[in-house]
Protein backbone atom coordinates (compact mmCIF):
# COMPACT_ATOMS: atom_id res chain seq x y z
CA UNK A 1 0.00 0.00 0.00
CA UNK A 2 1.13 3.64 -0.46
CA UNK A 3 2.91 5.38 2.03
CA UNK A 4 -0.19 8.38 1.15
CA UNK A 5 -2.70 5.51 3.22
CA UNK A 6 -4.69 7.85 5.74
CA UNK A 7 -7.04 6.72 8.51
CA UNK A 8 -10.43 8.06 6.34
CA UNK A 9 -9.41 5.63 3.78
CA UNK A 10 -9.25 2.52 5.97
CA UNK A 11 -12.62 3.43 7.75
CA UNK A 12 -14.21 3.91 3.94
CA UNK A 13 -12.90 0.35 3.49
CA UNK A 14 -14.15 -0.78 6.55
CA UNK A 15 -17.44 0.27 6.20
CA UNK A 16 -18.14 -0.86 2.93
CA UNK A 17 -16.87 -4.26 3.25
CA UNK A 18 -19.56 -6.68 4.14
CA UNK A 19 -17.16 -9.42 5.79
CA UNK A 20 -16.83 -8.32 9.11
CA UNK A 21 -13.62 -10.72 9.56
CA UNK A 22 -12.03 -9.51 6.47
CA UNK A 23 -12.33 -6.09 7.61
CA UNK A 24 -10.62 -6.43 10.65
CA UNK A 25 -7.70 -8.50 8.81
CA UNK A 26 -7.46 -5.94 6.89
CA UNK A 27 -7.51 -2.95 9.92
CA UNK A 28 -4.74 -5.04 11.43
CA UNK A 29 -2.63 -5.41 8.38
CA UNK A 30 -2.14 -1.36 7.69
CA UNK A 31 -0.52 -0.86 10.92
CA UNK A 32 2.67 -2.30 9.56
CA UNK A 33 2.12 0.21 6.92
CA UNK A 34 4.76 3.16 7.65
CA UNK A 35 4.03 6.39 9.49
CA UNK A 36 0.14 5.00 9.54
CA UNK A 37 -1.99 5.32 13.03
CA UNK A 38 -5.42 4.26 13.31
CA UNK A 39 -7.40 6.80 15.46
CA UNK A 40 -10.79 7.35 16.64
CA UNK A 41 -12.42 7.24 12.98
CA UNK A 42 -11.05 3.99 12.72
CA UNK A 43 -11.23 2.05 15.46
CA UNK A 44 -15.01 3.72 15.46
CA UNK A 45 -15.72 2.34 12.16
CA UNK A 46 -14.02 -1.37 12.88
CA UNK A 47 -15.79 -1.59 16.42
CA UNK A 48 -19.43 -1.06 14.65
CA UNK A 49 -18.81 -3.55 11.82
CA UNK A 50 -18.04 -5.77 14.50
CA UNK A 51 -21.03 -5.26 17.05
CA UNK A 52 -23.16 -5.02 14.22
CA UNK A 53 -22.27 -8.63 12.80
CA UNK A 54 -22.11 -10.11 16.22
CA UNK A 55 -18.52 -10.53 16.15
CA UNK A 56 -18.28 -9.65 19.75
CA UNK A 57 -15.31 -10.97 20.69
CA UNK A 58 -13.17 -9.50 18.36
CA UNK A 59 -14.88 -6.39 19.74
CA UNK A 60 -14.13 -6.30 23.00
CA UNK A 61 -9.84 -6.68 22.07
CA UNK A 62 -10.19 -3.80 19.48
CA UNK A 63 -12.51 -1.99 21.90
CA UNK A 64 -9.37 -2.68 24.45
CA UNK A 65 -6.49 -1.05 22.11
CA UNK A 66 -9.09 2.01 21.65
CA UNK A 67 -8.69 2.42 25.10
CA UNK A 68 -4.48 2.37 25.08
CA UNK A 69 -4.14 4.12 21.56
CA UNK A 70 -7.00 7.43 21.89
CA UNK A 71 -7.67 9.50 25.30
CA UNK A 72 -10.71 7.50 26.87
CA UNK A 73 -12.42 10.97 27.47
CA UNK A 74 -13.54 11.05 24.27
CA UNK A 75 -15.32 7.38 23.76
CA UNK A 76 -18.23 8.05 24.52
CA UNK A 77 -20.15 7.82 21.02
CA UNK A 78 -18.10 4.51 20.86
CA UNK A 79 -19.16 3.08 23.62
CA UNK A 80 -22.95 4.04 23.35
CA UNK A 81 -22.73 2.26 20.03
CA UNK A 82 -21.37 -0.97 21.18
CA UNK A 83 -24.37 -0.81 24.29
CA UNK A 84 -26.43 -0.66 20.81
CA UNK A 85 -24.59 -3.76 19.22
CA UNK A 86 -25.17 -5.80 22.02
CA UNK A 87 -28.75 -4.77 22.66
CA UNK A 88 -30.15 -5.48 19.06
CA UNK A 89 -28.45 -9.05 19.61
CA UNK A 90 -30.70 -9.44 23.10
CA UNK A 91 -27.01 -9.42 25.50
CA UNK A 92 -28.68 -6.66 27.84
CA UNK A 93 -26.25 -7.94 30.61
CA UNK A 94 -23.58 -7.07 28.28
CA UNK A 95 -24.67 -3.50 27.05
CA UNK A 96 -24.97 -2.83 30.74
CA UNK A 97 -21.94 -3.95 31.86
CA UNK A 98 -20.37 -1.61 28.76
CA UNK A 99 -21.75 1.39 30.28
CA UNK A 100 -21.08 0.86 33.82
CA UNK A 101 -17.53 0.36 32.57
CA UNK A 102 -17.36 3.69 31.36
CA UNK A 103 -16.74 5.82 34.27
CA UNK A 104 -13.66 3.28 35.39
CA UNK A 105 -11.97 3.85 32.22
CA UNK A 106 -12.40 7.94 32.60
CA UNK A 107 -15.44 8.58 30.04
CA UNK A 108 -18.13 9.95 31.80
CA UNK A 109 -21.65 9.01 30.33
CA UNK A 110 -23.44 11.82 29.57
CA UNK A 111 -27.46 12.20 29.47
CA UNK A 112 -27.18 10.60 25.96
CA UNK A 113 -25.62 7.34 27.77
CA UNK A 114 -28.20 7.17 29.78
CA UNK A 115 -31.11 7.27 27.59
CA UNK A 116 -29.14 4.56 25.33
CA UNK A 117 -28.79 2.40 27.84
CA UNK A 118 -32.06 2.90 29.29
CA UNK A 119 -33.57 2.49 25.64
CA UNK A 120 -32.04 -1.27 25.56
CA UNK A 121 -33.01 -1.79 28.94
CA UNK A 122 -37.04 -0.98 28.08
CA UNK A 123 -36.45 -2.59 24.55
CA UNK A 124 -35.19 -5.97 25.56
CA UNK A 125 -34.87 -6.37 29.29
CA UNK A 126 -36.38 -8.67 31.82
CA UNK A 127 -38.32 -6.05 34.39
CA UNK A 128 -37.25 -4.16 31.91
CA UNK A 129 -38.74 -0.31 33.17
CA UNK A 130 -38.21 -0.68 36.38
CA UNK A 131 -33.78 -1.26 36.05
CA UNK A 132 -34.62 1.54 33.57
CA UNK A 133 -36.34 3.56 36.37
CA UNK A 134 -33.15 3.52 38.94
CA UNK A 135 -30.80 4.92 36.35
CA UNK A 136 -33.09 7.56 35.65
CA UNK A 137 -33.48 8.22 39.40
CA UNK A 138 -29.61 8.47 39.23
CA UNK A 139 -29.01 11.16 36.42
CA UNK A 140 -28.97 14.06 38.70
CA UNK A 141 -26.22 13.17 40.79
CA UNK A 142 -24.38 12.04 38.05
CA UNK A 143 -24.20 15.83 36.67
CA UNK A 144 -26.41 15.03 34.09
CA UNK A 145 -29.99 16.91 33.60
CA UNK A 146 -33.00 14.59 32.92
CA UNK A 147 -34.45 15.38 29.49
CA UNK A 148 -38.11 14.03 27.96
CA UNK A 149 -36.45 11.77 25.67
CA UNK A 150 -35.30 10.50 29.34
CA UNK A 151 -38.40 10.31 30.73
CA UNK A 152 -40.38 9.46 27.58
CA UNK A 153 -38.12 5.86 27.54
CA UNK A 154 -38.82 4.64 30.75
CA UNK A 155 -43.00 5.47 30.94
CA UNK A 156 -43.08 4.22 27.63
CA UNK A 157 -41.89 0.89 29.03
CA UNK A 158 -43.95 1.32 32.18
CA UNK A 159 -47.02 1.74 29.71
CA UNK A 160 -45.60 -1.35 27.44
CA UNK A 161 -45.64 -3.78 30.58
CA UNK A 162 -49.18 -2.93 31.49
CA UNK A 163 -47.77 -0.78 34.97
CA UNK A 164 -50.20 2.11 33.60
CA UNK A 165 -50.77 3.58 37.36
CA UNK A 166 -46.28 4.01 37.20
CA UNK A 167 -46.20 5.40 33.92
CA UNK A 168 -49.04 8.08 34.80
CA UNK A 169 -46.95 9.15 38.26
CA UNK A 170 -43.27 9.41 36.00
CA UNK A 171 -45.24 11.50 33.59
CA UNK A 172 -46.68 13.88 36.18
CA UNK A 173 -43.19 13.86 37.72
CA UNK A 174 -42.35 15.26 34.33
CA UNK A 175 -44.19 18.27 34.42
CA UNK A 176 -43.83 18.76 37.34
CA UNK A 177 -40.51 19.48 37.25
CA UNK A 178 -40.78 21.76 34.01
CA UNK A 179 -40.07 19.55 30.83
CA UNK A 180 -41.14 21.25 27.94
CA UNK A 181 -44.60 20.89 26.46
CA UNK A 182 -43.62 19.50 23.76
CA UNK A 183 -42.84 16.04 25.94
CA UNK A 184 -46.81 15.81 25.26
CA UNK A 185 -46.02 15.07 21.55
CA UNK A 186 -43.32 12.41 22.45
CA UNK A 187 -45.06 10.51 24.52
CA UNK A 188 -48.41 10.41 21.77
CA UNK A 189 -45.87 9.76 18.89
CA UNK A 190 -44.17 6.70 21.03
CA UNK A 191 -47.29 5.09 21.80
CA UNK A 192 -48.93 6.04 18.11
CA UNK A 193 -45.53 3.73 17.43
CA UNK A 194 -47.18 0.75 19.73
CA UNK A 195 -50.15 1.09 18.36
CA UNK A 196 -51.48 2.17 21.88
CA UNK A 197 -54.11 4.61 20.90
CA UNK A 198 -56.37 4.45 23.74
CA UNK A 199 -53.46 5.93 26.00
CA UNK A 200 -52.45 8.12 23.01
CA UNK A 201 -55.88 9.83 22.68
CA UNK A 202 -55.86 10.23 26.77
CA UNK A 203 -52.65 12.27 26.73
CA UNK A 204 -54.08 14.21 23.55
CA UNK A 205 -56.97 15.22 25.59
CA UNK A 206 -54.84 15.62 28.48
CA UNK A 207 -52.17 17.95 26.98
CA UNK A 208 -55.89 20.29 25.94
CA UNK A 209 -57.07 20.08 29.45
CA UNK A 210 -53.38 21.13 30.81
CA UNK A 211 -53.23 24.20 28.23
CA UNK A 212 -50.86 22.62 25.37
CA UNK A 213 -52.74 23.48 22.12
CA UNK A 214 -52.01 20.29 19.86
CA UNK A 215 -49.98 20.90 16.84
CA UNK A 216 -49.80 19.57 13.36
CA UNK A 217 -47.32 17.51 13.82
CA UNK A 218 -49.69 15.89 17.38
CA UNK A 219 -52.70 15.50 14.35
CA UNK A 220 -50.88 13.98 11.94
CA UNK A 221 -49.68 11.38 14.38
CA UNK A 222 -53.12 10.66 15.64
CA UNK A 223 -54.05 10.01 12.04
CA UNK A 224 -51.35 7.71 11.35
CA UNK A 225 -52.34 5.90 14.60
CA UNK A 226 -55.89 5.45 14.12
CA UNK A 227 -55.20 4.53 9.94
CA UNK A 228 -53.05 1.82 11.47
CA UNK A 229 -54.75 0.66 14.27
CA UNK A 230 -57.66 0.28 11.73
CA UNK A 231 -60.24 2.62 13.60
CA UNK A 232 -60.81 4.73 10.69
CA UNK A 233 -63.69 6.65 11.71
CA UNK A 234 -61.38 8.07 14.41
CA UNK A 235 -59.18 8.77 11.99
CA UNK A 236 -61.45 10.35 9.84
CA UNK A 237 -62.90 12.78 12.34
CA UNK A 238 -59.26 13.74 13.80
CA UNK A 239 -58.35 14.91 10.06
CA UNK A 240 -61.33 17.27 10.06
CA UNK A 241 -60.98 18.52 13.47
CA UNK A 242 -57.50 19.19 11.62
CA UNK A 243 -58.72 21.44 9.20
CA UNK A 244 -61.51 22.48 11.37
CA UNK A 245 -58.53 24.18 13.68
CA UNK A 246 -56.75 25.59 10.76
CA UNK A 247 -54.06 23.09 10.47
CA UNK A 248 -53.57 21.62 6.18
CA UNK A 249 -52.79 18.18 6.68
CA UNK A 250 -50.21 16.90 3.79
CA UNK A 251 -51.18 14.51 0.69
CA UNK A 252 -49.27 11.76 2.49
CA UNK A 253 -51.94 12.45 5.26
CA UNK A 254 -55.26 13.00 3.37
CA UNK A 255 -53.95 9.53 1.12
CA UNK A 256 -54.03 7.70 4.25
CA UNK A 257 -57.20 8.59 5.41
CA UNK A 258 -58.57 8.33 2.12
CA UNK A 259 -57.36 4.43 1.89
CA UNK A 260 -58.62 3.26 5.06
CA UNK A 261 -62.11 4.69 4.50
CA UNK A 262 -62.16 2.83 0.78
CA UNK A 263 -60.56 0.04 2.08
CA UNK A 264 -63.92 -0.11 4.99
CA UNK A 265 -66.13 0.92 1.59
CA UNK A 266 -66.76 4.40 3.25
CA UNK A 267 -67.13 5.88 -0.42
CA UNK A 268 -68.66 8.91 0.74
CA UNK A 269 -67.05 10.11 3.10
CA UNK A 270 -63.72 9.54 0.92
CA UNK A 271 -65.38 11.54 -1.94
CA UNK A 272 -66.61 13.95 0.65
CA UNK A 273 -62.16 14.96 1.40
CA UNK A 274 -61.67 15.04 -2.32
CA UNK A 275 -64.61 17.89 -2.61
CA UNK A 276 -62.98 19.03 0.48
CA UNK A 277 -59.58 19.35 -1.22
CA UNK A 278 -60.78 21.04 -4.03
CA UNK A 279 -62.62 23.64 -1.95
CA UNK A 280 -59.53 24.27 0.66
CA UNK A 281 -57.78 25.02 -2.86
CA UNK A 282 -54.95 21.67 -2.20
CA UNK A 283 -54.94 20.91 -5.34
CA UNK A 284 -52.07 20.62 -8.61
CA UNK A 285 -51.33 23.73 -9.71
CA UNK A 286 -53.18 23.12 -13.55
CA UNK A 287 -56.43 23.06 -11.68
CA UNK A 288 -55.69 26.96 -11.07
CA UNK A 289 -55.51 27.34 -15.12
CA UNK A 290 -59.01 26.60 -15.54
CA UNK A 291 -61.05 29.85 -15.20
CA UNK A 292 -64.30 29.02 -16.19
CA UNK A 293 -65.76 27.95 -12.57
CA UNK A 294 -68.77 25.05 -14.35
CA UNK A 295 -65.01 23.53 -15.72
CA UNK A 296 -63.39 23.84 -12.28
CA UNK A 297 -66.16 21.91 -10.43
CA UNK A 298 -65.97 18.84 -12.46
CA UNK A 299 -62.26 18.74 -13.69
CA UNK A 300 -60.59 19.45 -10.22
CA UNK A 301 -61.94 16.22 -8.36
CA UNK A 302 -60.91 14.24 -11.27
CA UNK A 303 -57.37 16.09 -11.24
CA UNK A 304 -57.03 15.61 -7.66
CA UNK A 305 -57.73 12.52 -7.76
CA UNK A 306 -55.39 11.27 -10.77
CA UNK A 307 -52.42 13.21 -9.15
CA UNK A 308 -53.20 11.73 -5.27
CA UNK A 309 -52.73 8.20 -7.07
CA UNK A 310 -49.67 9.38 -9.18
CA UNK A 311 -47.78 10.50 -6.37
CA UNK A 312 -48.54 7.21 -4.62
CA UNK A 313 -50.52 8.56 -2.01
CA UNK A 314 -53.49 6.38 -2.83
CA UNK A 315 -53.91 2.94 -3.85
CA UNK A 316 -55.44 1.48 -6.96
CA UNK A 317 -58.24 -0.04 -5.30
CA UNK A 318 -59.23 3.49 -3.64
CA UNK A 319 -58.27 5.57 -7.33
CA UNK A 320 -61.31 3.65 -8.94
CA UNK A 321 -64.01 3.89 -6.24
CA UNK A 322 -62.96 7.54 -6.19
CA UNK A 323 -63.27 7.93 -9.80
CA UNK A 324 -66.52 6.63 -9.63
CA UNK A 325 -67.88 8.24 -6.90
CA UNK A 326 -66.87 11.87 -7.85
CA UNK A 327 -69.07 10.95 -10.83
CA UNK A 328 -71.91 9.51 -9.58
CA UNK A 329 -74.64 11.96 -9.61
CA UNK A 330 -76.31 10.00 -6.75
CA UNK A 331 -73.74 9.92 -4.45
CA UNK A 332 -74.80 13.19 -2.04
CA UNK A 333 -70.98 14.78 -1.14
CA UNK A 334 -70.48 14.35 2.28
CA UNK A 335 -70.92 17.18 4.57
CA UNK A 336 -68.15 18.36 6.19
CA UNK A 337 -67.93 21.02 9.17
CA UNK A 338 -68.77 24.79 8.05
CA UNK A 339 -65.26 25.71 8.86
CA UNK A 340 -63.74 23.20 6.88
CA UNK A 341 -66.08 23.58 3.87
CA UNK A 342 -66.01 27.47 4.15
CA UNK A 343 -62.60 28.36 4.34
CA UNK A 344 -61.74 30.99 1.55
CA UNK A 345 -57.71 30.31 1.50
CA UNK A 346 -56.13 28.80 -1.03
CA UNK A 347 -53.44 26.35 -0.18
CA UNK A 348 -50.75 24.77 -2.36
CA UNK A 349 -51.12 21.04 -3.43
CA UNK A 350 -47.75 20.14 -2.03
CA UNK A 351 -48.89 21.88 1.97
CA UNK A 352 -46.50 19.68 4.50
CA UNK A 353 -47.47 18.59 7.84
Amino acid sequence: MSSTLLPKHVAAVVKYQKNPLRALEMFNSVRNEEGFRHNLLTYKRMIEKLGFHGEFEAMERVLAELRMNVENSLLEGVYIGAMRSYGRKGKVQEAVDVFERMDFYNCYPSVQSYNAIMNILVEYGTRRPHIALRLLKNIPSHGCELNAVAYCTVASGFYEENFRVEAYELFDEMLRNGICPATYNIMIHAFSEKLQMDMSQKLFHEMIDNGCPPDNYTYRVMIDGFCKTDNVDSGYKFLLDKIEKGFIPALTTFGRVINSLCLKHKVREAVGIVHLMVRKGIVPDIVNTIFEADKKEVAAPKIVVEDLLKNSHIIYYAYELLYDGIRDKKLIKKKLPRSCANDPRKRSSYAND
